[in-house]
């Protein structure tokens, strides 16, 4: 994964100085900060989301618990918010649309998601299944049933 980007680094935004009087020779502003901002955006990551969350005892894992970085950026304000819903079942929930660099509000939905325990202890499967903008966490043992890892146990998705 590269380094995010955003529009600063092509030197955009721009504004036109004068009116574009030749389409085919001028490119407008506006069109040159448009592909900026798409290339900005696919130096984030290339599905729409990669977060993580350290596993709670119950309730709403701490943003400070959170790490995120997605198309929008990597800023606090682009965390899911992530809670624990039940035994081995966490739900990830993000906001249904960003603003881009351009001040552009884009809809935000997840279309598959993959998860992973990262631990060299705490042996087990993460599964996960998304709706919208939201990605629900399962956490399972090693005999295939639904469990809680210890607390403090990282679990990583790709959406």
């Amino acid at each position: 994964m590269t380094m995010p980007r955003d529009l600063t680094t092509y030197g955009a935004p721009y504004q036109d100085a004068l009116p574009v009087e030749n389409a085919v020779n001028e490119q407008p502003a506006d069109d040159y900060n448009r592909h900026a901002e798409d290339t900005a955006q696919g130096t984030r990551t290339s599905p729409k989301a990669v977060f993580d969350f350290l596993c709670v005892a119950a309730g709403t894992v701490p943003a400070a618990s959170v790490n995120c970085r997605q198309q929008y950026g990597t800023g606090s304000a682009t965390k899911p918010a992530v809670a624990r819903t039940g035994v081995g079942t966490y739900t990830a929930t993000f906001a249904t649309t960003y603003l881009d660099g351009l001040n552009v509000t884009d809809p935000f939905s997840l279309f598959a998601a993959l998860g992973t325990v990262e631990s060299g202890t705490v042996a087990g499967v993460v599964q996960c299944t998304v709706s919208g903008a939201v990605a629900t966490i399962y956490t399972f043992d090693m005999a295939g049933a639904l469990a809680d890892y210890a607390v403090g146990t990282k679990v990583a998705v790709v959406a």
